[in-house]
């Protein structure tokens, strides 16, 4: 048997069109056909490839070696996982690329590379390379919703396809995506269940995680209200009191993020409303936020505990944290400063002295 004709057999054993096979290896459909005619063979660089997605090992296929391919992958991983803690976004991006090249067909690796390409088109400034990347993460999380089985991957991949046609201004098409979010099971969580079995002080641990768990939660979708400024207002006034309430001692450790986007977006909207005043006390409030977490985030010690009554035995471990760049979040601030929304403030003394530091 030739080696297109092996490909042919395989090919339709794992279910696969010419077409879907050409997508998953960056081939042309007519390429595809000739090796299965015996027109042609496959390039070189493609047999690992080849062996991955037809889940075979290279000697079947054409007599290689596939030995260390779990070591590989666990190598992959573990320095992607890395570098969604360091802020790297280029080098996750390439650590991605890399991954879907060598292992096509990897439902997981492709959203990695979604995943990434949502992210790089925060970085481009002009539209018609913003939307490019959009429109690129839109097109593989589709893929990867067509493809998978695995629940978590699926959760992911709609979030994802959501976002990118949200910001694509395709609400329609975004709308139908997210019907499609699978619902939690029974509507309880890990925590629920195993405060069924615990006591004690581990019971009271996993009851506080519990509680962190649904106050962020809580956060997120205050956070994302939108619309008329006065809405905006009063969501974030919200997270405020809600965390005076939740932390009385103020020792806020990874909450100070939602206070300083909180306060960011509170300014935005007192702006538009013409209360100028206002706005710069609140963006002061947002650098008093940047800098709290900056602080955490750089200290000695990594390991952060909360020290209010319903968390205090929860933990903040700083290299954990998901990051998309390697600034600080001081860097986002004045960044926001620079903003058109804020165009208004510009001569202002107060806001002048904010934005020079």
């Amino acid at each position: 048997m030739t080696i297109g004709e092996h490909i042919k057999e395989l090919r339709r054993k794992n279910d696969l069109t010419q077409e879907k096979l050409a997508d998953f290896l960056c081939v042309s459909c007519q390429a595809v056909s000739k090796w299965e005619c015996g027109v042609s063979s496959p390039d070189l660089s493609l047999i690992g490839p080849l062996t991955r997605l037809l889940h075979v090992s290279a000697d079947e296929l054409l007599g290689l070696s596939d030995s260390g391919a779990d070591e590989r992958r666990c190598g992959l991983e573990a320095a992607y996982e890395k570098s969604c803690t360091s802020g790297e976004l280029q080098e996750r991006y390439q650590l991605a690329c890399t991954a879907v090249s060598e292992y096509p067909g990897d439902m997981k690796y492709l959203c990695w590379l979604a995943d990434c390409e949502h992210f790089l088109a925060q970085e481009y400034k002009e539209d018609a390379e913003y939307r490019s990347w959009l429109e690129r993460s839109a097109r593989k999380y589709a893929t990867v919703i067509e493809s998978t089985e695995d629940k978590d991957l699926l959760r992911s991949a709609i979030a994802g396809i959501v976002m990118s046609l949200s910001l694509l201004n395709r609400q329609e098409e975004a709308l139908k995506y997210a019907a499609l979010y699978p619902e939690p099971m029974a509507g309880l969580d890990k925590r629920e269940v195993m405060n069924w079995v615990l006591s004690g002080q581990e019971k009271e641990k996993n009851q506080q995680g519990l509680i962190d768990d649904r106050l962020s939660d809580l956060l997120r979708a205050l956070s994302a209200k939108s619309g008329e400024y006065t809405g905006i207002l009063d969501s974030r006034r919200a997270i405020r009191d809600i965390l005076r309430i939740m932390i009385p001692d103020e020792n806020y450790l990874v909450y100070h993020d939602f206070l300083f986007i909180g306060r960011i977006d509170e300014a935005r909207a007192l702006t538009g409303l013409g209360r100028f005043g206002e706005a710069v006390e609140a963006l002061r409030a947002a650098r008093f936020h940047a800098e709290q977490f900056d602080r955490m985030t750089a200290a000695q010690n990594r390991i952060h505990r909360y020290t209010a009554p319903l968390l205090n035995l929860n933990e903040v471990d700083a290299d954990s944290l998901l990051r998309t760049d390697t600034g600080t979040r001081m860097d986002s601030f004045y960044s926001w400063l620079k903003c058109k929304w804020f165009e208004p403030l510009r001569g202002h003394s107060d806001f002048d002295a904010l934005a020079e530091g």
